[in-house]
């Protein structure tokens, strides 16, 4: 070595001591450029470069040293402290070379252990699993029995690297990594010891070693609560149980050594697939075989989301289930697990268990097998899937082709059996052949040939079976016995021979035999459409509901494979029992199997009705009617539905086109009972709405339509029902109805009387015919409370309409004790029916009885068993009665809170309230009248209006025009009460329907007329009417007949002699009229009021006759008596404009200032000032005077009248030339404007009144007649005619209507014959005076 080399080395040697890294790099590199190959040099270099973290340089120089002197450790040490801190520096094969050869230089030691490790930890690195166990083995064995942490650690790493490639060891190693997981096992529960667990029951499952396997899991199931090591108890039984693997019985895991760890399992983990397949084997060996196909269910649909069904995995789990499937003959379940299979099997490369055979003829067989399913499902469509399955198998059945062609297409099947007679077996082909000539209709020929089958082979069950189907075809009963008795005990499996003597069985009326027949066939095929329906229709039949239902459940339950049948049986059970809900969910599933089954749909319509669903009810008969547009039965729903949901009237235009449809009796039947009943509605609607001619209408319909069923069917209960609710419910109709004028079929009450023939009676006799048709009804059903209720109310209605008509007590008597019978029958059947109570408590008020505290007791008892709006009214009534008026009031509140809207119990109220005399009882009686018609409400409004009125009040028009129309109501149904109908003229005399009044005053005088005429108030009440008669007459112009009347008063007073002397002026017999009026002045007359209003008549009297001083004498003496009368005032006024005395007028208008500002006297001082104006020529003054009056007063049509009179009779003369100056024509056209204006005003204002005494103070044409003049003077021709003709449509009966009427047309050039034809028309309409007037004005005119 140089002596340079030697001086570099020592002061690089310093330089390292003294960590002068850079003088160790500067004298290293003088060292190794002299020699490249220095060893110390290379190993000091690289320690400077690593401290000056140049990694790069250091690992060359260290791999360089490496190679210089490979036996020396320094650099290999170097290069692994290197990679140690710069792990990115190497590569996992440079870490295994440098720690290898580190093991080799230190072969023992702690140094050799640490190279081991990090050995190992390199080959773990370059993913050599294999070397780096083997490294990690050599150091456990180094490590052994002297550090036992370090010994687990080791073994545990061990376990880590193998573990994920164990299924690529070889036996060997399995082995030693089995005992390596089985030395970290210990009695932990925490760490890694049940992860080993986990992995050494694996190792035992791969290894085979099955008794370490139950050991090691019975082990670890005692320690961690996890369902891990019950999966492999359980996938250990189901191995040691599978059917096509072969067992030793003393090797197999029996049931009960382990039942305990898998109920255990199912605790843990309900879903697991070993569990579910082992509890179903063992139910399977014990013949449970139902709850084996859950099981196993169960355990395929958990092997979509588990570790199964994966390439090369045998599927156990779907052939246990398929087996089993065949076993129970589940044929729809079998086909769609089939079909899953195939799947599964083509999708994830999964393996059929212990199957030699290839795919495709795994997939073969699996084909076969759904067709087969297919066709044991039965239905035409099913066979054509099985035919196109079978027709594209590679080794074709050929019997079963032609058993599909047999029920898809018997040509192509009688073809097929031609084809392949030569191939076939003869039994089978005479078989297949009697088949199709059975399925033909050829019973004949199909029985020789089967008879000659027979012969040959007598115990060939398929053509025993199908023989005695002929048999059974041919009523053969004893050959079809033997021949399916015969099939039966040669094979007991054959469900269908069970089925047929089933059939036998149940038509000859064995039912309990062929109920267990249907029993054993089911038995054998649980998912048979034709033996499940035959079972559960014998249930039924002999009443087996329990039965039934348990059948029907399962077959519907969840993993079942009920088919439409059970689902539609189903639907039709809840049906029965009023579940609609449960029948609606049972029949659509029903429907989702078998889209449009016919039965289904009219099921599940039946059951939305009864739901209460009308729109899906009448969707779902809509849908059955597109698939059968001459169905009935949906037709005849479709009707129903529109009367449940309040469309009588089209359920009626339904019914009757139905009507033309129904030949067949039952059909006919249901027809004519639904339109009877939409019939009965449309009455009961009539009679809440008081509209009783209606209900007569109605209900003889409905009567004449019911004696036609009642011919159809006549022992049923609810034609007889209906007939006695028609008749009862014509008891409120009135006499003028009801007198021998109700048409009904003669038949039902003279038996030898023709279909067809009518005859007109009273309501007695209906009344009568209502309890006899309840009579028979009780007849056929006499455990019946609703009909011995119905009867007791029929016998109650008639006993009141007895009472009514005046006859015997004794008669009223007996009616009522046989109610009462009626009723105590219906009650003891049914003594908590509120109606029946209620009922009874109104029978034992009736006065033939007056039992109060028995009525008392029985409303309170309808109370407590239903707290209906109906009860309450009824005992608040029965308290107000008794004069309990608190009582009453608070039953009365109950009822409201009820039913607010139920119109009797305010009325009750009302009366409460009159009774005590609360100011609210005129607006409860108001009430009243705008919820409904009740009788005394009716009364009770008007009677409050009436006082109002006499009391000189304000009645709002709407309040009168209320009062009006309830005694309007009131008087069809009560036209035999003249204090009513005295009333009710006076509301419509009031309104000013005068001609109604009147007839309501003639009816009144013809039943007060009737009673006691020597009675006191009967003697008052008839002279009230009469005068109130005799009024309305002179008002309506009918003078003579109001003269007669009011002449017959008895004891005349003021007003009804007034009215007599008015009569008489107006019929022109002026000395009987001033006689009366001056018996009236001096005899009659109350005060000074009535005085001077006599004193008024008696100057318009004399001024008639022409004596002017007297009448201006007896004007002075009216307005003297009183303080002044009003009339009389405005008639000096109006007498001072006649003669031109303007002092005259001056002082009726002095007289009249105070009053200027009144309703009553405002718009005649208004008149009278602007006539003193006109009378001055000051016509611009009196236009101001009346603008002014009208700006103050804009309401009172009575100045906007006066102001379109005046602006008519004060317009400018238009001039005579045809040519106007256009400011004439503007002015022309302003004032025409302001003139309809102003009478439209007028018009308007008058008729939006509803006091007839403002409408009648002028002719009602007259605003019409100022707009027609209005349109002529602005020249407009065509609103002027359009004018006349709306007055005379609304008016035809005035002349003046049809005088503007021929002006407008005259001027506007409408022709003669056209104004003549128009007075043909309306003449027949018209007064006798308006007749004459046209008769001679226009039509003698030639046109």
């Amino acid at each position: 070595m140089a002596p340079d080399i030697k001086a570099a080395l020592k002061e690089a040697k310093a330089g390292i001591k003294e960590s002068d890294f850079e003088q160790v790099i500067k004298y290293c590199k003088i060292v190794l450029k002299h020699d490249r190959s220095n060893y110390q040099a290379l190993v000091m270099f690289a320690r400077a470069c690593q401290e000056q973290s140049k990694f790069e340089d250091s690992k060359k120089a260290l791999v360089l040293a490496s190679t210089v002197e490979p036996d020396t450790p320094v650099a290999w040490q170097g290069l692994a402290t290197l990679f140690d801190l710069q792990p990115q520096l190497s590569t996992p094969a440079e870490s295994i070379k440098v720690y290898g050869k580190l093991i080799k230089l230190f072969d023992s030691g702690p140094k050799h252990i640490a190279f081991l490790r990090k050995l190992a930890s390199a080959y773990e690195s370059a993913g050599e699993a294999i070397n780096a166990a083997d490294t990690l083995s050599e150091l456990l064995f180094l490590v052994k029995d002297e550090d036992k942490n370090s010994e687990k650690e080791i073994a545990q790493s061990i376990v880590n690297i193998l573990c994920p490639i164990q299924d690529t060891l070889n036996e060997e190693r399995l082995q030693q990594l089995l005992q390596t997981v089985k030395t970290l096992l210990s009695d932990s529960v925490l760490g890694n010891n049940e992860t080993n667990y986990k992995l050494y029951l694996s190792l035992c499952h791969k290894t085979g070693d099955r008794a370490e396997l139950l050991t090691a899991a019975t082990k670890m199931a005692a320690l961690f609560r996890t369902a891990y090591p019950l999966e492999w108890i359980a996938r250990v039984f189901v191995q040691d149980h599978i059917p096509w693997m072969h067992h030793t019985s003393e090797s197999q895991l029996s049931w009960s050594d382990c039942e305990a760890s898998l109920f255990h399992l199912f605790e843990l983990y309900p879903a697991t697939l070993w569990g579910n397949l082992a509890v179903g084997l063992h139910y399977e060996e014990s013949g449970e075989l139902k709850n084996a196909l859950l099981c196993y269910s169960r355990a395929c649909d958990r092997s979509k989301s588990s570790f199964s069904n994966t390439a090369g995995q045998p599927v156990i789990w779907w052939r246990l289930y398929l087996e089993a499937l065949q076993k129970a003959k589940d044929w729809p379940t079998i086909e769609s697990t089939v079909t899953r299979i195939l799947a599964i099997l083509s999708e994830t490369g999964a393996k059929w268990p212990d199957s030699g055979e290839n795919v495709a003829v795994t997939n073969e067989k699996l084909k076969l097998l759904k067709a087969k399913a297919l066709m044991q499902m039965g239905h035409e469509k099913h066979y054509a899937l099985a035919l196109s399955i079978l027709k594209n198998l590679d080794s074709p059945a050929s019997d079963l082709i032609i058993e599909c062609l047999l029920y898809t297409d018997l040509a192509a099947a009688r073809t097929e059996l031609e084809n392949l007679k030569s191939s076939l077996n003869s039994d089978t082909y005479d078989v297949l052949f009697a088949k199709l000539l059975f399925l033909e209709c050829n019973f004949t020929n199909s029985q020789k040939i089967l008879e000659q089958v027979l012969e040959k082979s007598a115990n060939n069950v398929d053509a025993l079976i199908l023989l005695g189907r002929i048999h059974q075809k041919n009523r053969n009963d004893a050959a079809s016995l033997s021949c399916l008795l015969k099939a039966a005990k040669l094979d007991s499996t054959r469900e269908k021979a069970f089925l047929y003597l089933g059939h036998h069985y149940r038509r000859i009326g064995d039912k309990i035999k062929a109920c267990k027949c249907y029993q054993k066939a089911y038995n054998l095929a649980p998912v048979g459409e034709e033996e499940g329906s035959a079972l559960s229709d014998i249930y039924r039949e002999l009443g087996e509901y329990d039965k039934n239902f348990a059948l029907l459940n399962t077959a519907t339950q969840e993993g079942a494979s009920g088919g439409a049948w059970a689902w539609l049986r189903m639907g039709l059970h809840h049906l029965s029992i009023h579940d609609a809900q449960k029948a609606i969910s049972a029949l659509q599933r029903c429907l989702q199997l078998q889209h449009n089954h016919r039965q289904a749909l009219e099921s599940l319509g039946d059951a939305y009705l009864a739901r209460g669903s009308y729109t899906a009810a009448q969707k779902v008969y809509e849908r059955i009617l597109t698939l059968d547009p001459e169905a009935v039965y949906p037709r005849c729903q479709i009707a129903k539905i529109y009367l449940c949901v309040g469309e009588p009237l089209i359920a009626v235009t339904q019914y009757e086109e139905l009507m033309s449809m129904c030949n067949e009796p039952n059909l006919r039947l249901v027809t004519l009972l639904g339109l009877a009943q939409t019939h009965f509605v449309l009455a009961s609607l009539h009679t809440a709405t008081n509209h009783l001619d209606n209900t007569l209408s109605h209900c003889v319909v409905a009567i004449k339509i019911l004696d036609e069923a009642r011919e159809l069917q006549p022992n049923s209960i609810s034609i007889w029902k209906l007939l006695g609710d028609v008749c009862s419910l014509l008891y409120r109709l009135p006499h003028y109805l009801s007198g021998n004028k109700i048409e009904i079929p003669a038949r039902l009450f003279r038996p030898g009387s023709k279909p067809g023939e009518v005859e007109k009676v009273s309501l007695m006799t209906v009344l009568q015919l209502a309890s006899k048709c309840y009579g028979v009804a009780v007849k056929l059903s006499d455990a019946d409370p609703t009909l011995w209720h119905d009867l007791g109310l029929s016998f109650y209605l008639t006993a009141k309409h007895t009472h009514c008509k005046g006859e015997s007590p004794e008669n009223v008597s007996s009616l009522v004790q046989r109610a009462q019978n009626c009723l105590k029958k219906s009650l003891s059947l049914s003594p908590l029916n509120s109606e029946a109570w209620n009922t009874f408590g109104l029978i034992v008020v009736h006065p033939s009885v007056k039992n109060m505290a028995l009525a008392q007791h029985c409303f309170i008892k309808s109370v407590q068993l239903q707290p209906s709006a109906s009860n309450w009214t009824h005992l608040g009534a029965f308290y107000l009665v008794g004069g309990e008026v608190q009582l009453a009031h608070q039953a009365f509140c109950q009822a409201q809170a009820l039913d607010p809207r139920f119109v009797t119990c305010w009325t009750g109220q009302a009366l409460v309230a009159e009774s005590v005399q609360h100011y609210d009882a005129a607006d409860l009686f108001r009430h009243c009248c705008t919820l409904g018609v009740q009788p005394e409400s009716l009364l009770g409004h008007a009677h409050h209006v009436a006082l109002a009125l006499a009391d000189n009040k304000t009645v709002a028009p709407s309040v009168l025009s209320l009062a009006a129309d309830a005694m309007m109501f009131y008087s069809r149904e009560f036209d035999g009460d003249s204090i009513g109908l005295n009333l009710a003229g006076l509301c419509l005399e009031k309104f000013g329907m005068g001609n109604t009044a009147a007839q309501l005053y003639s009816m009144a005088l013809s039943a007060a007329t009737q009673h006691n005429k020597g009675d006191k108030q009967v003697v008052n009440l008839t002279d009230s009417i009469r005068s109130n008669f005799g009024r309305v007459l002179t008002s309506l112009s009918r003078v003579q007949d109001a003269a007669v009347q009011l002449s017959s008063v008895s004891e005349p007073d003021f007003q009804s002699e007034c009215n007599l002397a008015l009569a008489c002026l107006k019929g022109e017999d002026f000395e009987t009229g001033y006689t009366k009026y001056m018996s009236a002045l001096h005899w009659l007359a109350q005060n000074d009021h009535h005085k001077a209003n006599i004193l008024v008549a008696l100057a318009c009297l004399q001024y008639k006759f022409g004596k002017i001083q007297e009448a201006k004498t007896l004007l002075f003496e009216s307005c003297q008596e009183g303080g002044g009368c009003v009339a009389g005032i405005i008639a000096l006024g109006a007498l001072g404009l006649i003669e031109g005395d303007a002092t005259l007028i001056t002082a009726a208008l002095n007289e009249l200032a105070p009053r200027r500002h009144t309703d009553e006297a405002s718009h005649h001082v208004t008149f009278l000032t602007a006539a003193q104006a006109i009378i001055k020529g000051e016509t611009n003054e009196a236009k101001n005077i009346l603008s002014r009056a009208i700006l103050c007063r804009p309401h009172c049509h009575e100045l906007w009248r006066f102001l379109s009179w005046h602006l008519v009779c004060n317009a400018p003369k238009q001039p005579s030339s045809r040519v106007l100056r256009r400011d004439d024509a503007l002015s022309t056209e302003k004032l025409s404007k302001a003139i309809v204006a102003c009478a439209s005003s007028a018009s308007v204002l008058s008729q939006s009144s509803s006091y007839p005494s403002i409408k009648s103070r002028c002719l009602p044409t007259q605003d019409g007649t100022t707009r027609v003049w209005g349109f002529l003077r602005a020249s407009d021709k065509t609103k002027a005619l359009k004018e006349a003709q709306r007055s005379l449509l609304m008016h035809p009966g005035h002349s003046e209507a049809w005088v503007t009427m021929i002006s407008a047309a005259v001027t506007a050039g409408v022709k003669d014959a056209k104004v003549q034809g128009m007075a043909k028309v309306w003449t027949p309409k018209c007064a006798p005076t308006v007749q004459e007037w046209l008769h001679r004005v226009v039509l003698s005119t030639p046109a």
